[in-house]
């Protein structure tokens, strides 16, 4: 039987495919970030007056002074990681802060104190 050359007999005898265009979306030039944007402090004291006027009788005043106390401890771990983009300055004014807190405990006004100001990323 004759066969028609227009049709193919096997797989193999298929044409391939011509290969699709790969797009490759790059920005014309780098992002940058500006990092000080991305830490907002919280403010300590007034966290703590809120919990003073839940605590009226002041029973867990100790309590809730160590409370807001980790709270900004936590919040400013990310200050003291090796590749934080601050400048040794402001690593060092963290440093400080931090300490400052956790001497808190060991102050002798515990715990009618006042919390210190976090320092600028700036």
């Amino acid at each position: 039987m004759p066969t028609d050359n227009s049709t193919p007999t096997s797989l193999l005898d298929i044409p391939p495919l011509p290969p699709e265009p790969v797009v490759v979306d790059i920005p014309p030039e780098p992002v940058v970030v500006d990092m000080s944007n991305l830490f907002t402090p919280f403010d300590g004291n007034k966290l703590l007056a809120q919990l003073q006027q839940m605590d009226i009788n002041k029973q867990h005043l100790d309590k809730s002074v160590v409370l807001v106390r980790n709270q900004m401890l936590a919040q400013t771990d990310w200050t003291q990681a090796v590749d934080a983009p601050l400048s040794s300055e402001v690593v060092a004014n963290f440093k400080n802060f931090r300490q400052t807190l956790r001497d808190l405990p060991e102050h002798p006004d515990f715990p009618n104190i006042t919390l210190p100001i976090i320092p600028s990323t700036k």
